[in-house]
C-alpha cells in the first residue's frame, strides 16, 4: 500500500504527464490553481508543479528524471503523490540526522528558502545506494558550511582539518628570473610518504639561497598545483607578512620528522 494519497499508472508519451480524470476529481483546486506535487515515479522521488492545460491537469517529467526512473516514452510508469504546501520540505533521514548534529550547518539550512531546501533534498533522495546518499549528504553539509564561512568569516574545526599543513626540509633553492615579483624556486622534502615537492616563494628580501637550504618549513600540500609562468608550484609555503610587505617564514622551533602534520 502506497504511503501517498494519490496513486495511478499510465503510459509516458513525452515530458508532459496528464492526470487521469478520476485523480483530478479527488483533488481540491479551490484554494489555488497552481499546486505542488510531492511523490515518486517508479520509486524515485520527485517534486514539481501541477499545472492547468486546456481543461486538463499536467506536470512535467524531464528527460533527466525519466532516465533516473528507468522509463522512456511508451513505457508504463507507476506514479504516487500528495499535494504539498508551498513551504513543505521532506528531508531525507540521512540528511536530517547530520543537520541535527551540526548546529552551524543547521543554522544556515534554516535560512534557506523552501525551494533551495527541496532542491538539495532531492539531490540526496534520488540516489539509491546508501554510500551514494551519504556522499550527497556530505556535499550538502559542505555547501552549508561554506556558505556560513562566507557570511561570518568563521570556519569550523572540520574546515581547518581539511588544510593539510606539513613540515618539510628545503633541499634546493634556485633563482626564478621569470617571476613578476622577486622569488625563489624552492624544493622541499616532505618525507617518504609524501615525497619531494616544489614551489615558488617571494622570500628573497629576508633570506639568501645559502641560508635556506637545510631549513625546515611548513607547507600546505593539498592545494591544487598552480602554474606560475613556466613553473608548476605544487604546494604553499606559509609565513607572516611584515609591515614592508616582505615575508618571514613560519617554521618549527625544534626539528620534527619531515612530513609531520601540524597539530
Amino acid at each position: 500500500m502506497s504511503e501517498y494519497t494519490y496513486n495511478f499508472e499510465l503510459k509516458i508519451d513525452g515530458t508532459a504527464v496528464y492526470l487521469p480524470e478520476q485523480i483530478v476529481a479527488q483533488i481540491d483546486f479551490s484554494e489555488s490553481k497552481r499546486l505542488r506535487m510531492d511523490g515518486e515515479i517508479n520509486g524515485v522521488r520527485f517534486e514539481c508543479g501541477l499545472m492547468p492545460e486546456k481543461g486538463r491537469w499536467c506536470f512535467l517529467v524531464s528527460k533527466k528524471l525519466q532516465n533516473l526512473c528507468g522509463i522512456s516514452p511508451g513505457d508504463i510508469a507507476k506514479i504516487s503523490f500528495d499535494i504539498a504546501g508551498s513551504d513543505d520540505v521532506l528531508i531525507p533521514s540521512e540528511l536530517q540526522v547530520v543537520l541535527d548534529a551540526n548546529d552551524p550547518a543547521r543554522e544556515i539550512w534554516e535560512g534557506w528558502t523552501a525551494g533551495k531546501k527541496r532542491e538539495n533534498c532531492l539531490r540526496v533522495s534520488r540516489v539509491k545506494t546508501p554510500a551514494a546518499r551519504q556522499r550527497r549528504v556530505d556535499e550538502v553539509i559542505a555547501l552549508l558550511l561554506a556558505e556560513r564561512s562566507l557570511q561570518t568569516g568563521v570556519i569550523t574545526w572540520q574546515d581547518f582539518e581539511r588544510v593539510d599543513l606539513r613540515a618539510g626540509t628545503i633541499t634546493a633553492i634556485d633563482d626564478f628570473p621569470e617571476a613578476r615579483k622577486a622569488a625563489y624556486k624552492v624544493t622541499v622534502d616532505f618525507g617518504p610518504k609524501i615525497g619531494t615537492k616544489r614551489t615558488s616563494a617571494q622570500i628573497t628580501a629576508n633570506y639568501t639561497k645559502k641560508e635556506l637550504v637545510g631549513r625546515q618549513i611548513i607547507g600546505v600540500i593539498n592545494f591544487p598545483a598552480k602554474q606560475i609562468g613556466p613553473f608548476l608550484s605544487q604546494f604553499l609555503i606559509v609565513g607572516f607578512y611584515r609591515d614592508d610587505g616582505s615575508v618571514i617564514l613560519a617554521v618549527p622551533d625544534q626539528a620534527v620528522p619531515n612530513g609531520a602534520k601540524l597539530a
